[in-house]
């Protein structure tokens, strides 16, 4: 049915039903220059309403230690614009959105998310201890 349109507010009540308050810390567009001339990543922090679905967990071990991963699906009304490199916190874990479906017809946007790796993200990691009182510039 091609040019079919719904009201975007159609599953605003299915997603409400499941809902729990995320923190999110949105990437900023524009990177902070250091004084070495590296691009470093800001981020904005927020808070976000949407349903939170682990949908793969893993425990490896091995020589070099133990590692978990998991990947998630995160579900909120497309109100809210989730993008790729947003990270959401969870239980104290957090995760970073690696792809993004859009069902605006549907007023639903869908993201893929998965645990952070801190050696991969250094540059948050610091940020988050400089927000919290961890580190001193």
């Amino acid at each position: 049915m091609d040019g079919h349109i719904i009201d975007p507010t159609f599953f605003y009540d299915a997603i409400d039903e499941f809902a729990f308050n995320y923190e999110i810390f949105r990437k900023c567009e524009v990177d902070e220059i250091d004084e070495y001339g590296r691009a470093k990543p800001k981020y904005k922090k927020d808070i976000i309403s949407g349903s939170f679905q682990v949908s793969d967990s893993n425990k490896s071990r091995n020589t070099s230690g133990n590692t978990n991963t998991e990947t998630a699906d995160f579900y909120c009304k497309s109100l809210y614009r989730v993008n790729k490199d947003d990270i959401i916190k969870r239980n104290d874990i957090y995760y970073i959105c690696n792809g993004i479906h859009n069902y605006d017809e549907w007023g639903v946007r869908e993201a893929r998310f998965s645990m952070i790796n801190w050696n991969e993200n250094r540059d948050f990691k610091e940020w988050l201890e400089y927000q919290y009182g961890g580190k001193i510039v």
